[in-house]
């Protein structure tokens, strides 16, 4: 065994704590900001894992399958289908994002903040508004994937650039 973290226990704070009794509204991006639409379909087939019918791979060789160069400061529509009969949890580094809605319907309010990770049901469209507001860094993408660790590995994933616009 070995010590993690030790805790040094103060006196009571300076002033009394306690919990805000209202949280602050979240503003929601217009579907107007987006300068364009991306279409995201994940896909089962034969056991293999898809987005937009293509797989990710790992061999320096063969160029991503999925890559986008984003302007920085650019907000995009992402319209994520699937197709498959199983559901498809989509998570997106270092970018939050806002659902405009789930098969044409408004986001429940636990759906309604900032997100990293959406849950796509099966047969299901989720459009969400991403904001790709940042530095540009051309050498370091970030990646999208299903975030089920088998569909990942097996090449579930795309990946992004943020580039100067």
């Amino acid at each position: 065994s070995f010590d993690v973290a030790s805790f040094v226990i103060g006196g009571a704070p300076p002033r009394a704590l306690s919990a805000p009794t209202q949280l602050e509204a979240i503003a929601r991006m217009a579907e107007s900001s987006a300068v364009r639409t991306r279409q995201l379909v994940m896909s089962m087939r034969m056991g293999s894992v898809f987005i937009n019918a293509a797989r990710m791979t790992e061999l320096a060789s063969v160029p991503a399958a999925i890559s986008y160069d984003i302007p920085a400061g650019d907000t995009e529509l992402w319209v994520v289908s699937n197709t498959s009969g199983m559901a498809h949890p989509l998570h997106i580094h270092h970018r939050q994002f806002q659902l405009l809605d789930i098969d044409g319907v408004a986001p429940p309010p636990a759906l309604a903040g900032w997100k990293d990770t959406v849950l796509v049901g099966p047969n299901r469209v989720v459009r969400l508004l991403v904001s790709f507001a940042g530095v540009a860094d051309r050498e370091f993408p970030y990646m999208f994937h299903c975030h089920i660790l088998e569909h990942e590995d097996d090449g579930m994933m795309g990946r992004f650039f943020i580039v100067q616009p």
